[in-house]
């Protein structure tokens, strides 16, 4: 491994493995939660309880005094990270709406010395509190149901771009393609290899499927000398290519290409994720990047790496772009490597200081890598992560570095070096102003509208019976 291998062990100890209970110098403890700073100041205003700077204050009913807020401006703009959390607003416009709050930044610590300053503080609050009680949120909220919301849209907004899915040995799975149905999406390809184009033909019309020409695969690029010494197959870099010539074929500027087992795709807003059923995601990205001369390649951040209650911008710039990609067809580059294909291809355009775009207001429920069967988990990556991961590292030394982390070896990559390059308007593009909500409102799922449902009746209708049933 070398010096692409960067490990150094960490060990824990403990300097008294039998400590002794601490003595609390406190009687209790309560955490204060606020949606946003406005709603702390009105806290401080309504009870006189001021935090001002401090996360944590000792309670002491003396020394309350509503008259002293009087004149306190009630203002996000208060905030001295205000510019940095909202700068997005500035390259945001005319998209949907997007609300984004830190559920964990706006939280407060209240310290009581006895039990009659709780009582005091219950009825200084109007708060419930029980014994048990150890967080409040301010004012209360209710707890939202979102299981069977979904967004809608009262208009047939198709993506404008081709959408290809690179599939292998995974015919019947209830991932991408029929995500794209039931989202209501007309038209998409899958790219499958000849011998298992009939297997895709029982539960895809053929209007759907694309065979893959073995030339592509032929003349791959894996430049990965390791999995080539051990014989392994190139990748899905292959078909990935072919969707790029087919979609140029075709007439197109862009294009979109994806892995098969996305379980679902989000909206993000207001500091909750709601599964879409409508394919306007797609339309917001390709609006988004067709106002720019130099976003290269844009997609959708993974569900699974946003905590709702945290605060997040609607697009991270120049990063790297995973799983479902919106890609320029007239770009100076092609798929290469056997895996992590996706982040080289990200390295190359912001290495050459071109950008790229990662929606974090729309998300995709990708399967973790080699938990679903078929696809590269069959083939390339039941070797390890070893292989991948100095592979990776030997194409971009200057910022990969192979290390050791959630139980496994790993790469990790520095994206700072490219944070700031420049996205460039195209000079005759202007912001209107308008309504651009796409026509999408939020609706609850009638019975038998989910996608468990609808892909049971999808099968039926193709006289597919699975496990029996």
């Amino acid at each position: 491994m070398g010096d692409l291998f960067d490990y150094t062990p960490k060990v824990d100890a403990f300097e008294n493995a039998n400590p002794t209970k601490k003595v609390l110098d406190y009687h209790r403890k309560l955490v204060i939660h606020f949606k946003n700073y406005e709603d702390k100041v009105k806290f401080e205003q309504q009870t006189g309880i001021v935090f001002g700077n401090k996360k944590e204050l000792v309670f002491n009913p003396d020394l309350i005094n509503k008259t002293t807020l009087v004149d306190y401006e009630i203002s996000e703009k208060n905030n001295p990270e205000y510019e940095k959390k909202y700068s997005w607003q500035k390259f945001y416009k005319d998209m949907p709406e997007y609300i984004t709050n830190d559920l964990l930044e706006h939280t407060y610590t209240v310290i009581f010395m006895n039990e009659d300053d709780i009582t005091t503080f219950k009825n200084i609050t109007g708060f419930k509190l029980t014994e048990k009680t150890k967080f409040v949120w301010w004012p209360e909220t209710e707890k939202q149901v979102k299981k069977d919301l979904v967004w809608k849209s009262r208009k047939d907004w198709q993506p404008k771009y081709p959408l290809f899915i690179v599939s292998k040995g995974r015919a019947s799975i209830e991932g991408t393609a029929k995500y794209l149905l039931w989202m209501g999406v007309k038209l998409f390809y899958l790219i499958v290899e000849e011998q298992e184009y009939a297997e895709y033909n029982k539960y895809f019309d053929a209007e759907h499927l694309l065979i893959l020409p073995k030339e592509y695969q032929q003349k791959y690029e894996t430049v990965d000398p390791e999995g080539d010494a051990k014989g392994l197959p190139v990748g899905s870099g292959a078909a990935r290519n072919f969707a790029w010539d087919t979609s140029i074929k075709m007439g197109y500027e862009k294009h979109w290409v994806m892995d098969d087992n996305i379980f679902g795709f989000f909206r993000f807003n207001d500091n909750l994720q709601i599964k879409m059923k409508t394919p306007i995601c797609f339309r917001v990205v390709e609006d988004f990047c067709d106002r720019y001369d130099n976003i290269y390649m844009a997609g959708m951040q993974y569900y699974c790496f946003i905590i709702e209650k945290s605060y997040r911008t609607p697009i991270e710039p120049n990063t790297r772009i995973y799983s479902c990609n919106l890609i320029r067809n007239d770009i100076p580059y092609r798929w290469r490597c056997r895996y992590n294909e996706d982040t080289d291809l990200s390295l190359r355009i912001l290495k050459d200081g071109h950008g790229t775009a990662l929606f974090t207001s729309f998300l995709i429920n990708k399967a973790n890598t080699q938990t679903c069967k078929g696809g590269n988990t069959d083939t390339i990556y039941h070797i390890g992560t070893g292989v991948k991961s100095r592979a990776l590292a030997r194409l971009h030394p200057d910022v990969t570095k192979v290390v050791y982390k959630y139980g496994r070896i790993h790469h990790e990559v520095n994206y700072q070096p490219f944070l700031y390059n420049d996205w460039k308007l195209k000079e005759d593009f202007e912001y209107d102003g308008g309504d651009h909500e796409y026509d999408m409102y939020m609706d609850t799922l009638e019975e038998g509208e989910d996608f468990a449902s609808w892909c049971k009746r999808y099968n039926e209708s193709r006289g597919i019976v699975k496990d029996g049933k």
